[in-house]
């Protein structure tokens, strides 16, 4: 049997891991100073909702340069704890209504990189909640639209809820592609808008399908035959992990290409090699198996 130091010790790289909830409870708690009400006593908050408004709270806290350098922070610090040598580092685009200035923030993130380069290399990438589009500021537009044009951050995620119209988001698209910017699809957790994937998919061509085991296997039909990169997040695989495990094995058997990730580190409280043993341990899998998976390029 395996145990989550075999897969610690090896150096590995997480495909999708979110700046702004990378951290666990304890340390979040350290960071924003007080405990959130009704926080599940084993660390997996699962519910949507529960995830919007901390969201919500999150982004509103990030006020300062300090309580972003702080968080970040400690977000990297539970990735090199793990020994992740290469991550995707995501940055919600909700986040930059805080600052007046695009390169007082790119200021940020090159500092982090450059602080922690001896253990970890960062790729950032900006994610796009299509939610809440449509309440932008004109301010804020034009920074998101500054940050594509940038060429600092390596691709787009769009999350959010995929059954309304993609007419409001249609802008950021556009500009994405003519900057060769590719676009990533983050299912939601509560499988909203998969009944609108099947022309997401033909509409904006995405590159990577980040969600659950189980929500890609079920659209894995939808983009077997494309380039297309299934991400998996942990989601409930501390509480159902020989479920996870089968829709795991789908998607390999299949021949799609697979890479797991941290995806939000304080809703899921499941590092890569956590992630990693509990795969393992259902015996679908080798340990060889997982490490490649563990290590395949980002």
């Amino acid at each position: 049997m395996a145990t989550i130091g075999d897969f610690i010790s090896i150096k590995k790289n997480d495909a999708y891991q979110n700046l702004i909830f990378g951290a666990r409870y304890p340390s979040y708690i350290n960071w924003s100073g007080f405990f959130i009400p009704d926080f599940p006593a084993d660390g997996l908050c699962l519910e949507t909702d529960f995830q919007n408004d901390i969201r919500d709270y999150t982004l509103a806290r990030l006020e300062t340069e300090p309580a972003v350098s702080k968080l970040f922070s400690l977000s990297a610090a539970e990735l090199i704890g793990d020994r992740v040598s290469v991550a995707e580092s995501v940055i919600d685009t909700g986040i930059f209504k805080t600052y007046s200035s695009v390169d007082q923030f790119l200021t940020i993130l090159v500092q982090l990189r450059n602080k922690y380069e001896k253990d970890i290399s960062f790729n950032y990438a900006l994610a796009l909640n299509t939610d809440n589009v449509g309440n932008l500021s004109s301010d804020a537009v034009n920074r998101i639209e500054s940050l594509i044009q940038s060429d600092f951050f390596s691709s787009l995620t769009l999350y959010g809820d995929f059954n309304q119209q993609l007419s409001r988001v249609s802008f950021f698209l556009k500009l994405a592609k003519f900057y060769e910017m590719p676009i990533n699809l983050h299912l939601a957790q509560n499988l909203q808008g998969q009944e609108k994937l099947p022309n997401l998919i033909d509409l904006l061509e995405p590159k990577k399908i980040i969600g659950t085991a189980e929500q890609l296997a079920k659209a894995m039909p939808l983009f077997k035959s494309k380039p297309v990169k299934a991400v998996v997040i942990p989601g409930y695989v501390k509480l159902e992990p020989q479920k996870n495990a089968e829709n795991l094995r789908v998607l390999l058997d299949s021949g799609i290409k697979v890479q797991l990730c941290t995806d939000n580190l304080l809703f899921y409280n499941c590092s890569l090699s956590e992630f990693a043993f509990y795969l393992c341990n259902t015996t679908l899998f080798t340990k060889q198996e997982l490490v490649s998976l563990l290590t395949a390029s980002i």
